[in-house]
């Protein structure tokens, strides 16, 4: 009778602490280490370890991979994509054997922008575009840090208070240019990027100066062309000629067909005073209409000869003659009159020789 043959069946051994059970990082990020503790089976037996990977959620079928016999593993994170890993745990002892949970590993591409904040050029307190940033990929939700530059640059800029979502809207109440970016942080590893420089150009209101505002004509005479300088503004300017009964820039008559940037009232026939302005619209971002000054035109009577000359002479020839003499008022008192003296052969005042 031989001796006695003992065998005994004791529980498999069971995982105490499974694995991390999913994490996405950016490429080339560092993952946490798969770790696993293992207890139970036979106590005097130590335990093996084959990580495998797996396409789908499942630990069965995996690939084994090659040199991955601990208890910790940390997975690859070089390929895009997503890989389900396990561990079997065995003892040399027959039917010892436990099976990890499944840890999902997924490695995204690191984030780009695919939307950029674009310059703005407005007129001052006008409404500059509003800075967006779009990004794709990445890990988690993104974080935003909004910065103002003096230089266009994406380094040394100043962070705005409170300037953390995808969008900014940026002041325009000073005249000058701003320039800004933003910062976007990602979770899982992803490595800070900045957004292109967009620039914020904010200039002057436009403002339009009548170039020689008062003129004096006589009557059926014609005033110079009125010319403005305009100065400020963005864009392109359209122009609108008003007349008025009052030296005012407001409450004037438009004028049909007026829409040059200069105008003449053609010949005045009336004595009288005449008043005109131009508005000037600019087609650049928030900028005000520019009113001029205004033109006055002052048509006075023509000058008046007070005193005509000797009516008539006769004496013999290489005599002595009398003087020609005229005098002369009206007119524009403050210009000074210009003759020019004619000889005829008929008794006519057209037609000489000067």
């Amino acid at each position: 009778i031989s001796d006695v043959f003992a065998v005994e069946v004791v529980a498999d051994p069971v995982i105490d602490t499974q694995a991390i059970a999913a994490q996405e990082v950016c490429q080339n990020a560092s993952l946490l280490e798969l770790t696993i503790t293992v207890s139970g089976g036979i106590a005097s037996s130590s335990f093996d370890y084959q990580w495998y990977s797996n396409t789908i959620n499942n630990n069965t079928g995996g690939t084994p991979i090659a040199g991955a016999n601990t208890n910790t593993y940390t997975p690859d994170n070089t390929t895009i994509g997503t890989l389900y890993y396990y561990v079997v745990v065995t003892q040399t002892e027959s039917g010892c054997e436990v099976i990890s949970n499944t840890s999902q590993v997924t490695i995204t591409p690191g984030p780009t922008i695919v939307t950029q904040p674009v310059d703005s050029e407005v007129c001052l307190d006008g409404v500059a575009n509003q800075l967006t940033i779009v990004t794709q990929n990445g890990v988690g939700i993104p974080t935003y840090q909004w910065y103002t530059n003096t230089t266009n640059s994406t380094s040394g800029g100043t962070p705005i208070a409170g300037a953390t979502n995808s969008t900014y809207d940026p002041p325009t109440n000073t005249v000058g240019e701003i320039f800004y970016y933003v910062t976007i942080a990602f979770q899982g590893g992803c490595d800070l990027i900045s957004s292109d420089v967009a620039s914020v150009v904010v200039v002057q209101e436009p403002v339009a100066v009548a170039n020689n505002p008062l003129q004096i004509v006589c009557l059926d005479g014609t005033a110079d062309d009125f010319q403005i300088t305009l100065t400020g503004g963005l864009g392109n300017p359209s122009y609108q000629w008003y007349s008025n009964t009052t030296n005012n820039n407001t409450g004037g008559t438009l004028i049909a067909g007026a829409t040059a940037s200069t105008y003449n009232p053609g010949v005045l026939t009336a004595i009288s005073l005449n008043y005109y302005y131009v508005e000037v619209t600019l087609d650049g971002v928030g900028c005000d209409t520019a009113i001029s000054d205004v033109f006055a035109v002052e048509v006075v009577a023509d000058p008046v000869i007070d005193t005509q000359a000797i009516a008539a002479q006769e004496v013999c020839q290489n005599a002595s003659l009398l003087d020609l003499t005229i005098t002369v008022s009206g007119g524009v008192t403050s210009s000074t009159f210009d003759y020019q003296w004619y000889s005829n052969t008929i008794n006519n005042n057209t037609g000489g020789t000067p």
